[in-house]
């Protein structure tokens, strides 16, 4: 059983209803089961995991307020839907006096069992279940404790203080990693002969301790019976219950100097609390080989990358791939270490406006991530654009030092952080999709030869090609006419403007006049390359008038358009 989505209206700072689809293990895939929201500060991502948090415990330690304050809307509510072994689950975990209960409200959508819960703030305190033939949510009481025994969900907050995750408490990742162990160790001759000795050391009457107990014992009855009267007293020690004994239990940790988890710097403890995670998911995993009945397990993870080196980061994000294999994994991440371009798929961008509200970007482009797996162009620093709402591309790194400097000498300083670069012109188009993609605002400036249709080879080269194809014929005896096919290759080779998305349009600011193309935020060089224009401390090769206003006209339009809204 998976959640297949979660739909909220009015919840924090979700305003507008926003529904957002996840992905969940499909076939033992790798990846497949991996969730990783992306997006700036105070966009929603961390919200997200909120909202599952507030519908499955109505409570979070500084949830508060859970009503967006901008809304005039009374109506707030976080829905969840869950797919696949929805029966076999409610049939192996649920309580048996709610099995039928559950069951009424499991639904076929698109071939797959369904379960879907609600959580409003009209009746804060139940969780509703969906009926699809009445197509209503129906309160049914007594059923939010028994619905949290059917699957387990462990947070990793940002502010979530590693020790008390390494702990052995009931509800903590020792205690969970230890219940299983302790069902098993309870049977066995070691933990019954311990309880024997117990019993022997505390509770016989042979016993040295019960030998030196008796004197206050008897004393104790004597003094009530003069006071109260008659009656028996003896002090009885009842057997811990075994889950006791791991309360005062430590992590000590040898990393050259042995001392506690708690007494380690911030880096080590969530390190040892996140491989504690790992190890109980891959626990939870192992029973697939044992039984199909497995508990649902669902790990949310904010911020995984905090006080972790950027190798730890790395190392992380392959076992949580792992993971994710079988289990839903979900991480909201500012860094570029936990955004894979192989996993394209597994990326959810929230971005918020103060005009749309809440946007939510997923992959569309069905080939992307085909596209970006084969497409060497996209480098480390490129992983940048899933948590960038704009960016200005470059041609490459001659043209971000040259335009870069021309910027800084020219007022337009505030485009620099934006700037990006390529790996030629080529790549531009695809960088334009990957940026509607993820709603990052794109513009690009090129060389004049992006809007030509060039050919492979270089001028002189091109003459050397006719002269051997020619010869090959002769030599050959292949008949041809040597005329004709001089003007073929001619206009084969010849280079000639490009049609359809790379045509230009040219656009005048006053009396200067620029070439953009069509329909689209790139802008074209009249007259060859940055070179051209620039020399490398970024001013105007020899003051050419002409070249500087139709470079203050780009950089001018494009401070306009990806600074209005700053």
């Amino acid at each position: 059983m998976f959640i297949k989505e979660i739909l909220v209206k009015n919840f924090k700072c979700f305003k507008d209803t926003t529904r957002i689809t996840f992905n969940y293990p499909t076939n033992s895939i790798k990846g497949s089961g991996l969730n990783v929201f992306v997006g700036e500060n105070n966009s929603g991502k961390s919200t997200i995991f909120e909202a599952i948090d507030f519908l499955r415990n109505n409570t979070r330690k500084d949830l508060s307020i859970v009503k967006n304050k901008n809304s005039d809307e009374q109506e707030m509510f976080v829905e969840i839907t869950f797919v696949g072994n929805v029966r076999e689950t409610i049939n192996n975990f649920a309580q048996e006096n709610k099995k039928k209960i559950f069951e009424k409200y499991i639904y076929i959508c698109g071939n797959e069992e369904c379960l879907k819960l609600r959580r409003a703030l009209d009746d804060i305190k139940e969780i509703r279940l969906w009926n699809d033939n009445k197509q209503s949510f129906i309160n049914e009481s007594g059923i939010d404790a028994p619905l949290k025994k059917i699957f387990e969900i462990n947070f990793i907050w940002a502010d979530t203080n590693p020790n008390d995750e390494a702990s052995f408490g009931a509800t903590t990742i020792c205690g969970n990693l230890l219940k299983e162990i302790i069902k098993d160790f309870a049977e066995k001759d070691g933990y019954k002969n311990f309880r024997e000795s117990f019993n022997k050391t505390f509770n016989s009457e042979e016993s040295e301790l019960r030998k030196e107990l008796k004197r206050i014992e008897n004393r104790t009855q004597e003094i009530f019976k003069e006071q109260f009267g008659e009656a028996h007293i003896s002090f009885h020690f009842e057997e811990l219950k075994i889950e006791s004994f791991f309360k005062n239990a430590k992590i000590e940790i040898d990393d050259g100097t042995s001392t506690f988890m708690e007494e380690k710097g911030s880096g080590m403890q969530r390190s040892v609390a996140l491989a504690l995670l790992q190890v109980y998911a891959e626990e939870l995993t192992s029973m697939l080989d044992i039984s199909s009945q497995r508990k649902p397990f669902f790990l949310f993870i904010d911020e995984p990358e905090i006080c972790l080196h950027p190798k730890s980061q790395n190392k992380l994000f392959s076992a949580l791939l792992g993971l994710s294999s079988c289990n839903q994994i979900f991480i909201s991440t500012h860094s570029p270490y936990f955004v894979d371009p192989a996993y394209v798929d597994s990326i959810t961008k929230i971005r918020r406006d103060d005009i749309r509200g809440i946007e939510v970007y997923k992959v569309n482009w069905s080939s992307l991530k085909n596209e970006l797996k084969l497409n060497r162009n996209f480098f480390l620093n490129h992983r940048e654009l899933f948590f960038s709402n704009k960016a200005l591309f470059l041609e490459g790194i001659e043209d971000y030092e040259r335009y870069s400097k021309f910027c800084l000498n020219n007022g337009y300083e505030k485009l620099v952080e934006f700037m990006i670069t390529m790996n030629g012109c080529d790549v531009t188009l695809g960088f334009e999709k990957f940026c509607n993609e993820f709603g990052v605002d794109f513009y690009a400036i090129v060389d004049v030869d992006f809007a030509i249709n060039r050919s492979k080879w270089a001028r002189g080269n091109r003459k050397k090609l006719v002269r051997d194809i020619k010869s090959f014929f002769s030599n050959n005896d292949i008949s041809f006419e040597s005329d004709k096919f001089d003007s073929i290759m001619l206009e084969e080779l010849i280079e000639k403007p490009r049609e359809g998305d790379r045509k230009t349009e040219e656009i005048f600011d006053g009396d200067c006049s620029i070439h953009k193309v069509i329909n689209k935020n790139i802008f074209v060089l009249k007259d060859g390359e940055v070179k051209d224009y620039l020399n490398k401390n970024g001013a105007i090769i020899n003051n050419d008038i002409n070249r500087e206003s139709e470079l203050k006209s780009v950089f001018g339009f494009i401070n306009k358009g990806m600074l209005s809204d700053s």
